[in-house]
């Protein structure tokens, strides 16, 4: 059994709209869960379920950062609807990464609600890859199931008893700990030479990643601006044939030039991805130990240059054009101006992703400044 004392939280990620396309029936399972865990262990499960509710997100961090003593659980409740919404995105990569630098990742336990396309390990999507090494519990047949049935109070009971069983080793973890007056490193336990060690390893790769990135836009945008100009002068002045030729020729350019953009984002988001938990470990270390601050000065200056080139990225001057915003109105015009669209819209998402984590490094690290 869990600590006396101690509170159990499941922070339940799904969409919106998921729900109310099923009846609630995604509210219900949490529902059913929360009663069936304090049916067979006698506890309190407490549900955090409204993601526009004051304190989502500071409740859960501080949660996890007393794991040991109040397990804290993510729940994503994963569809093809999921992996479209940003804020489900950002809630399942934010605390992965969280839950990995402290060595918790078995918080997170995903559920499979519906079946999702392509759902591999070798997905180009890093957040459908990242569910799928998860131990995830499939639940797209027994959605279909009336929730009276046996067969959905039976799996709601061993999904109960997985939360009951995860919360007694990681008690028992932390019970063991409090009894050493003086706790030896785990073996498997990174120090702070360690994390460097392998922070360094990636480090160079993902600055020129960065580079990369920045050059493929710069060109992107180039490009664009002098073909936008032109079709502009099309639409005021030339026949609709002249108009739709010159999208074509735009949609024809920039695609080879967008599609080698997004694989460049999707390598920097990747590993930016497996940089997240060893940054966070380090700089939790490094806050603690003050004399080794010496020791960051590349990675931090790495870290704020990253978070610089982005942000300034996102500064027009006057009268720019945003190629996404911008090809948004064409797409009706061709299947190639519509691949045009889809492929700066993922490439936007997922430079956009790969910002907000090195944002929190950026905050990780204002004990430097």
């Amino acid at each position: 059994m869990s600590m006396p004392g101690s509170e159990v939280a499941v922070f339940w990620s799904y969409s919106h709209e998921d729900d109310s396309l099923d009846g609630g029936a995604i509210v219900k399972l949490a529902q059913s869960l929360r009663d069936e865990f304090a049916l067979v262990t006698g506890e309190t499960l407490t549900l955090f379920i409204d993601r526009d509710g004051i304190g989502w997100g500071d409740e859960w961090r501080r949660r996890i950062d007393v794991a040991l003593a109040e397990t804290t659980f993510f729940v994503p409740i994963v569809s093809p609807r999921y992996f479209t919404r940003l804020e489900c995105r950002r809630e399942l990569l934010e605390f992965s990464s969280y839950a990995q630098s402290l060595g918790v990742s078995e918080l997170i336990l995903p559920i499979r609600y519906a079946i999702v396309k392509d759902l591999s390990e070798d997905n180009p999507d890093e957040v459908v890859a990242m569910v799928a090494r998860m131990q995830y519990v499939d639940w797209t047949q027994l959605r279909l199931q009336e929730p009276t049935s046996s067969e959905y109070r039976i799996a709601v009971n061993r999904l109960a008893g997985r939360l009951a069983k995860l919360t007694d080793d990681i008690s028992e973890r932390q019970l063991l700990t409090e009894l050493q007056e003086v706790r030896e490193p785990e073996d498997d336990e990174l120090g702070l030479s360690d994390l460097f060690e392998r922070i360094n390893e990636i480090l160079p790769t993902w600055i020129q990643a960065i580079d990369d990135v920045q050059v493929d836009f710069a060109q992107l945008q180039a490009t664009f601006e002098v073909y936008s100009e032109r079709i502009m002068k099309a639409k005021r002045s030339g026949p609709p044939s002249a108009l739709f030729a010159s999208l074509q020729r735009l949609a024809s350019d920039e695609i080879p030039i967008a599609e080698r953009s997004l694989q460049r984002a999707k390598t920097y988001m990747a590993q930016t991805i497996e940089l997240d938990p060893l940054v966070l470990n380090a700089a939790r270390i490094g806050e603690d130990h003050p004399a080794d601050r010496a020791l960051f000065a590349d990675l931090h200056s790495a870290v704020l240059l990253a978070y610089k080139t982005y942000t300034d990225s996102m500064i027009r001057p006057p009268g720019t054009v945003d190629p996404e915003t911008w090809t948004a109105q064409w797409v009706h015009t061709s299947r190639a101006m519509r691949r045009f669209n889809q492929v700066l819209a993922v490439y936007s998402q997922t430079v956009t992703e790969a910002h907000q984590i090195v944002a929190t490094w950026v905050r990780q690290f204002e004990w430097l400044t």
